[in-house]
């Protein structure tokens, strides 16, 4: 990192711990360009990064060139003006390669805003609100040209020039190696994800990707490019030409954890108490609405008696902000927050699969019943509509989809809410919604 990056990170950063009131937001966007931000987050593209070629409509609005940094999961909304805005809980290391990032690009942050304090820092919906109104800006779909596929020669040779690093595959990284199957990422910000890996949510793959961006989010926060999966594997063979390089063999896993004796039994007193009055567990399946407070993401247990038992090792202000979205969900619920050891949270889960149903058989009743109902609605077998059940919802067939794991399935039930909520907004049946949505993905691919 260049000195200038590091002074302007570790003065200037601190120093930006405050909120720009949101109508000076909407009045910069009324006369600066949008150089950074998720533009159409939801559309779907094998090349994101794009020229823009018309001004906005709007007028007064100006739209930029280039959109430089399409940022992903709005944590960051970036102004030409040198504005670099985002939300709490984005992770210091994203911030500090993000301001790296832009340095490389030519782009000079001249003021940062956002808080890590949950009372004054912007929100998730403060920023899908500063990018909803972005996208109503420039939301002319004939402005935005994308790019074609280099061949792939020409693109790994532009790919690793100017010594670009492949962060999933460095020796200075711990980054687990299986993920080099899927994905490639890029010391310039790039996050390279394989078309074939990266399916409607439901697959196993889907959550693979998911899971890497969940727990790396001080690496990831640029829109994920999709490429052949040959270019993947084309991009680690090629790191196997430098010093950098690290082989799959030589990663580093954590170690496993070793208790004493003692440990082990204040760890089976504590657990035996806990479950030994029936008590049921409220976070098999994510309690909240929102994916970000799941157990896999903040590591916690939720019980109908109100306990809510937390890793010890969260901090302070993410206790706060789980306790509040918790008692929102509940509101009925007194809610008391106890720190354990992490070690304590995994094997708690452990044990409720044996006295109460898990996500997976919750998840598993779910397709029973959506099979159900296409048996009825298209009169075919009971065995045609599981496995059609299974494939709708983004499995390759009825086996896959009863065997994922506990946090996959915590996944797609949450999908599940997603699409059912979805089909109730457009007054349709869920059934022929998912049904509709299937057979045109279907014939797309032909």
């Amino acid at each position: 990192m260049t000195d200038n990056i590091s002074t302007f990170y570790d003065k200037r950063l601190l120093q930006s711990e405050r909120i720009l009131p949101f109508e000076e937001i909407i009045g910069l966007m009324a006369h600066t360009k949008a150089v950074g931000y998720n533009p159409f987050y939801s559309m779907k593209a094998y090349n994101i990064r794009f020229d823009i070629k018309k001004a906005a409509r709007d007028s007064g609005r100006v739209m930029a060139r280039n959109v430089i940094l399409p940022f992903d999961g709005n944590r960051f909304v970036l102004f030409a003006d040198g504005s670099l805005i985002y939300r709490f809980h984005t992770p210091k290391e994203a911030i500090e390669r993000v301001l790296q990032l832009a340095y490389l690009k030519g782009l000079l942050i001249k003021k940062v805003y956002g808080s890590y304090d949950l009372c004054k820092g912007y929100s998730f919906s403060n920023i899908e609100q500063i990018v909803e109104n972005l996208n109503n800006i420039y939301a002319d779909d004939r402005s935005f040209y994308f790019e074609k596929l280099k061949p792939q020669k020409k693109f790994i040779q532009d790919l690793f020039a100017a010594g670009n690093i492949c962060l999933t595959a460095a020796k200075s990284e711990n980054i687990n190696p299986e993920c080099r199957k899927y994905l490639a990422l890029m010391t310039d910000g790039r996050f390279l994800v394989s078309e074939e890996y990266d399916r409607l949510s439901g697959t196993k793959d889907y959550r693979k990707i998911d899971a890497f961006c969940r727990q790396h989010e001080e690496y990831v926060y640029l829109q994920k490019e999709y490429v052949p999966q040959s270019y993947i594997d084309a991009v680690y063979r090629k790191a196997q030409e430098f010093e950098w390089y690290m082989p799959v063999e030589d990663y580093a896993k954590e170690p496993e954890i070793s208790l004493n004796s003692e440990e082990k039994l204040q760890m089976n007193v504590f657990i035996h108490k806990l479950l030994s009055d029936n008590n049921k567990c409220l976070s098999v399946v994510c309690p909240s609405e929102r994916l970000y407070y799941s157990p896999e993401n903040l590591n916690y247990v939720l019980f109908s008696d109100g306990r809510l038992l937390l890793d010890a090792w969260r901090s302070e202000w993410l206790k706060e902000d789980l306790l509040s979205e918790m008692k929102k969900n509940f509101p009925a619920l007194d809610i008391r927050v106890e720190r354990v050891p992490s070690y304590y949270i995994s094997e708690i889960y452990k044990r409720l699969l044996t006295i109460q149903k898990s996500a997976g058989e919750i998840y598993t009743e779910i397709l029973k019943q959506k099979a159900k109902k296409l048996k009825a609605v298209l009169n075919i077998p009971h065995h045609e509509a599981l496995e059609l059940s299974a494939r709708m919802s983004g499995w390759k067939n009825w086996k896959e989809a009863t065997e994922i794991d506990e946090s996959a399935a915590r996944f797609a039930i949450h999908m599940e809410k997603r699409s059912k909520k979805n089909a109730e907004d457009l007054n349709c049946n869920q059934i022929e919604y998912e049904y509709k949505k299937y057979m045109q993905k279907k014939a797309n691919k032909k």
